[in-house]
């Protein structure tokens, strides 16, 4: 670990425990020494404890108005403050994990991050990432990027609606949305804060700080809050013929390219081993709220290897240096007005987004160069191709290539709730979305400073010069609310206007009937909509037949929206302590955008296409069957002998089938998604002790890039067996604060695959996952029992 951040970590360690053992006599000591600031001593109810009644927790990201999740004909997920604290959750990634279907690959590529699958669908792409309902995602990346830089220690709760959603929040909410609700304070002040180091030589450090001056109307809350989490080298398993490059070498290439690469540094013969391969994550945020007037603001960075997930011909291990730095920047600022019958909420917010200029790679020979290599060679004679294959990697791979991308997206959005009659409400409201953008790109000879509103990149720029995008819609949505003794309707539509695409309509329908004071039965069906995004649209190439040079293609990918149609009936409980919930789902999806489509240019001889396109028509087809249990606040005894349980077991079944076109064959099953699913975690505490435990089981998965199997002559994995991993997780509450903790993850050691990186020839064979993680904390928790749901 550098210096500066083992200094960092030392100093922060200090301040933290000379503040953990005297901030309680400083608040109990403190006078009240002006009217506006009240302070009282804390009391056993201001501590956090593990389990709170998550059933009266309500969620945004249904109807942009707060609901009870029961209460709405849509699958809600929600993970408290309470569940982060007891499963040890530092990522997105890790909170997806306990989400009902979702697969999750930790690690999962470069340029995203942690990836996850969410019913078929790629999530990082296709469900909306908020933060306090407004969107993270830059339209300049490939997808949400996900870290450990996303707020999710500071989270009060974590939603997530399942199912199309672009009826209520637009674009790319094909999949559902996820939104992180930041906490908020009752309390004059509260105090979060960790310390952990792991193996692979991880630390990470998390503080929060918040409260509320004033009284009545004239209350301020503020937060502020930063986190660093660092590790060393990844903790993957190692295997020698994963790493193999003569697994990966297409049309019929020889391994002297490699071997007489520069870029190519081998420790063994036939070998690719991996350099230590770290990850830094970085935070800082601080919010505030005053008289219905809030303010966000976010700043997070990420660090990861540019070879994260590929293979050894695409792109060198060798270099420790080598790797991806990222910057996001969001702000917000709302405003929030409520009457007797209605409110209005009024959110000016921007995202900016920024490659650090030293992110390199050293490629060796990836699939562009590859398929440049196929195309050109097809009108130069054979005696040629080793100066053809030398001219390719000049022009596309030769020394450390850098990444560049720059982008600035703004949005304003209105949104008014309002009681129509006696049981009926209206929501409604608009949003206008705008975005600059150079989207990331990979291949440059050197950094490449771009500026939004200053001057172009120079035309030398080499090999490609980096072209700016925008993009500027419109969405419109208003729904109906009718809310009956027994039944309850949320109708509506959603209407997208956007210059380059033409209208879009999403509309929503979603029906519960209360059986009896346990029971309900919902049905709900709902289409989205996701327009292909300026990184997909800017890195497309041109590459024609005899000619050695690579060009630029920037077009859209195949000229359509991707659509996506779903529907879902579903069986509740809730009775006391236990919840359950039986659905089944079916869903299909039109034009999804892929990578790795190498085609001819329908309006240009001898001319071919290499990256993103559409598939023609119907691309998806699947259904499922869900089930889960939930056993919440079960406490089993007397006085000091309580044991607090809660568990929660989960079950999926699916099936589907995937259409590629373009000559690609068709699957039997959705790529990465396992037909068997099961998942069980539970909690329980007694006394000064806290135990988590959680496993999760999936069937045989069917490798994403088994459909350019043929078509690149490769002999690739097509199915992963099935396995099962382990995570535990202890704690000792030495004071009401103040607790330890230990965290072992994939306990027994597992070895298994994770999503494929990209679903190109790029891919390793399989991604594999992390080793056995144990990790070791203090946590200093004085907060609140009185925060906003």
């Amino acid at each position: 670990m550098p210096m500066n951040n083992r200094v960092f970590i030392l100093r922060v360690s200090v301040f933290l425990l000379c503040f953990a053992a005297v901030c309680p006599a400083l608040l109990q000591a403190q006078r009240d020494t002006t009217p506006l600031i009240t302070m009282k001593r804390m009391e056993t109810s201001d501590i956090d404890t593990l389990y709170s009644n998550a059933s009266f927790a309500t969620v945004r990201s249904v109807t942009r108005n707060n609901e009870n999740p029961d209460d709405i004909p849509f699958t809600v997920w929600v993970v408290t403050e309470e569940d982060i604290l007891a499963n040890g959750f530092v990522t997105l990634g890790d909170v997806l994990k306990s989400v009902p279907g979702i697969r999750v690959s930790q690690p999962g590529n470069a340029l995203e991050g942690e990836t996850f699958m969410v019913r078929g669908l790629p999530g990082n792409q296709h469900m909306r990432i908020l933060v306090n309902d407004v969107p993270v995602k830059p339209s300049g990346a490939p997808g949400m990027p996900i870290g450990a830089q996303l707020p999710v220690r500071q989270a009060k709760r974590i939603e997530f609606y399942f199912g199309p959603a672009s009826a209520v929040w637009g674009n790319d909410a094909c999949a559902g949305v996820i939104n992180i609700v930041l906490k908020e304070t009752e309390r004059p002040i509260f105090t979060k804060a960790e310390l952990y180091f792991g193996n692979f030589g991880t630390n990470g450090l998390d503080l929060s700080f918040g409260g509320k001056l004033g009284r009545d109307k004239n209350v301020f809350r503020y937060s502020m809050f930063g986190s660093s989490t660092v590790r060393e080298r990844t903790d993957i398993f190692y295997d020698k013929d994963l790493y193999n490059p003569n697994y990966y070498l297409q049309y019929g290439l020889d391994t002297g390219l490699y071997r007489s690469n520069p870029n190519y540094s081998p420790v063994f013969p036939e070998d690719g081993t991996p350099a230590p391969v770290g990850h830094e994550s970085r935070l800082f945020g601080f919010a505030f709220k005053w008289h219905g007037l809030t303010f966000n603001y976010n700043l997070m960075a990420r660090f990861d290897h540019t070879a994260l997930g590929l293979n050894p011909v695409a792109i060198g291990y060798s270099n420790p240096s080598n790797r991806i730095g990222e910057r996001i920047e969001s702000f917000s600022l709302g405003f929030e007005r409520i009457k007797k019958k209605r409110k209005a909420y009024w959110t000016f917010s921007a995202v900016r987004y920024r490659i650090d200029e030293a992110s390199t790679n050293t490629l060796v020979f990836d699939r562009l160069s590859s398929a440049a290599y196929y195309v050109q060679s097809q009108k130069t004679p054979p005696n040629q191709w080793p100066q053809l294959r030398q001219s390719i990697f000049d022009n596309l791979a030769s020394g450390q290539r850098h990444l560049v991308a720059n982008g600035f997206d703004a949005r304003a959005d209105v949104t008014f709730h309002t009681s129509i009659a006696q049981r009926g409400f209206l929501d409604f409201g608009g949003q206008v979305n705008t975005a600059f953008s150079y989207p990331l790109l990979n291949y440059q000879r050197r950094p490449v400073n771009l500026s939004i509103l200053g001057d172009p990149p120079p035309p030398e720029t080499e090999p490609f010069v980096p072209q700016i995008t925008g993009a500027i819609d419109a969405n419109l949505f208003a729904h109906l609310h009718w809310r009956f003794n027994r039944l309850t309707i949320i109708g509506g539509t959603g209407l997208n206007l956007s210059p380059d695409y033409g209208p879009q309509f999403a509309p929503r329908l979603g029906v519960q009937v209360r059986i009896d004071s346990a029971w309900s039965v919902y049905a709900n069906a709902a289409s989205g909509f996701r327009r292909p995004a300026l990184y997909e649209t800017i890195n497309r190439f041109r590459i024609v037949e005899g000619d050695p040079k690579v060009d630029l293609w920037s077009s859209n990918p195949g000229g359509q929206t991707e659509r996506v149609d779903a529907g879902e009936l579903g069986l509740r409980l809730r009775r006391m302590w236990l919840e359950s919930t039986t659905l089944g789902y079916y869903q299909r999806a039109y034009h999804l955008t892929r990578n790795g489509y190498l085609v001819n240019d329908p309006e240009l001889d001898l001319t071919w296409l290499y990256g993103y396109q559409q598939a023609p028509g119907l691309a998806l087809e699947n259904w499922g069957v869900q089930q889960w249990f939930v056993l919440r606040d079960l406490n089993v005894g007397v006085n000091e002998h309580v044991l607090a349980f809660k568990g929660e077991v989960l079950f999926q079944y699916t099936r589907g089938q995937e259409w590629f076109g373009y000559g690609l064959p068709s699957t039997d099953q959705v790529r990465n998604m396992p037909g068997w699913t099961s998942q069980v975690r539970a909690s329980w505490r007694r006394g000064k002790f806290q135990f988590t435990f959680a496993t999760v089981r999936n069937r045989g998965i069917l490798s994403k890039s088994v459909v350019y199997q043929d078509f690149y002559g490769q002999q690739r994995l097509r199915d992963y067996p099935v396995y099962r991993t382990w995570d535990l997780m202890g704690r000792l509450f030495l004071s009401p604060q103040f607790n330890i903790y230990f965290q072992v993850q994939n306990l027994f050691n597992k070895e298994y695959a994770g999503l494929d990186a990209t679903g190109t020839p790029d891919d390793l064979l399989f991604n594999p996952q992390q080793r056995r993680f144990v990790r070791l904390g203090a946590n200093y928790n004085m907060s609140d029992r009185g925060a906003k749901q």
